[in-house]
């Protein structure tokens, strides 16, 4: 999924086929310009979760649940995000 705007994307993607010992699933966010976020919710939690991402870079982590939505953020040049709608992740 992707936001632009003034000359700037927001990428994030999330990988519900993960494997590894205890994890099922991996997240990552990046930039090309200013940092940005991902918001997330994990499968059974009502908590809303965020990975940042530094300015013109990008990070990931793996995690322990799914994640069941989720969303990408940068900064709106007004002091808020802009973001886009909530999404499901794909499925394959």
């Amino acid at each position: 999924m992707e936001i632009v705007g003034f000359n700037a994307w927001y990428q994030a993607t999330v990988d519900n086929t993960y494997s590894a010992p205890g994890l099922t699933s991996w997240i990552w966010v990046g930039s090309n310009k200013q940092g940005g976020h991902v918001d997330y919710y994990l499968q059974g939690e009502g908590t809303m979760h965020k990975l940042y991402n530094p300015a013109g870079g990008s990070s990931s982590t793996a995690l322990s649940k799914k994640v069941v939505t989720f969303r990408v953020c940068g900064p709106n040049y007004t002091g808020g995000d802009a973001c886009t709608p909530w999404n499901i992740p794909a499925t394959s």
